[in-house]
């Protein structure tokens, strides 16, 4: 078993890495703001855990795709490497602002349902904020070519 899981991809790795963290957090963020949830079921723990997980990483690819157009340049081939690298690097971002949003949130005192409201207001932000770099790395782009 343990041979298996070093023959992985390293984006892979580096994903199911970032995957399992934000699995851990995201039971953190349920003990915080509905402990209730936890105590009575773990099925139904289980099932929210993995559910808001996804939802982190759900809510962190189109950062990651826009972020990947803006710092990769376009007559490099060979993207794998820095692909992995990205994948860690944006990864580990996703998992400061996790703890971030989650520690405003709770001294905050706001409730569940709010702090899922602001955290994907914040990531749709976040999205907004890395294509507008990329519309204007487009525009630049465009402009050089014509010249």
């Amino acid at each position: 078993m343990i041979k298996e899981i070093f023959d992985i991809e390293p984006i892979q790795k580096n994903s199911l890495i970032v995957f399992l963290s934000v699995c851990c957090i995201s039971f953190l963020q349920l003990f915080l703001f509905k402990r209730e949830i936890i105590e009575n079921n773990s099925f139904v723990t289980i099932g929210l855990i993995l559910g808001l997980s996804i939802s982190w990483v759900i809510l962190q690819l189109p950062s990651l795709v826009l972020f990947a157009k803006f710092v990769i340049r376009d007559d490099v081939k060979n993207n794998d490497l820095l692909f992995d690298r990205i994948a860690l690097t944006l990864g580990i971002l996703l998992l400061v602002w996790m703890i971030t949003l989650t520690y405003i949130a709770y001294e905050l005192n706001l409730d569940f349902r709010s702090f899922i409201r602001i955290s994907i207001t914040f990531m749709i932000m976040k999205t907004l904020f890395w294509g507008i770099f990329v519309i204007i790395k487009n525009g630049k782009n465009a402009t050089l070519k014509e010249k």
